[in-house]
């Protein structure tokens, strides 16, 4: 199984979301969450569940469980199909990493 973020795309969420992640020892190297960030976080949340992915309610998001890398490309165009904006990304982008 395969986690994804599922967060909305204001930098406040992101970050108490971020707060409940673990960063290894040394995540100055590479540290990557990947997961979509949407513009209507509740809408693209309760389409998701409505769709039966299985969806992990967390404190500025939510973490998707997905089981294979298909779903990826189903899920994006789902949320897409309901005029919900969102990218594929890394959402830890806000962490500094020098």
């Amino acid at each position: 199984m395969i986690k994804l973020a599922l967060v909305g795309n204001d930098c406040a969420g992101r970050a108490r979301y971020l707060s409940r992640k673990t960063l290894p020892a040394n995540y100055m190297a590479d540290f990557t969450i990947l997961g979509f960030v949407v513009d209507q976080y509740p809408a693209a949340c309760s389409l998701l569940t409505r769709a039966g992915y299985d969806l992990i309610d967390l404190d500025g998001g939510a973490d998707i469980t997905v089981g294979s890398r298909q779903e990826i490309g189903a899920i994006r165009s789902l949320l897409t199909s309901h005029q919900i904006h969102c990218e594929f990304a890394d959402v830890v982008d806000t962490l500094y990493q020098a």
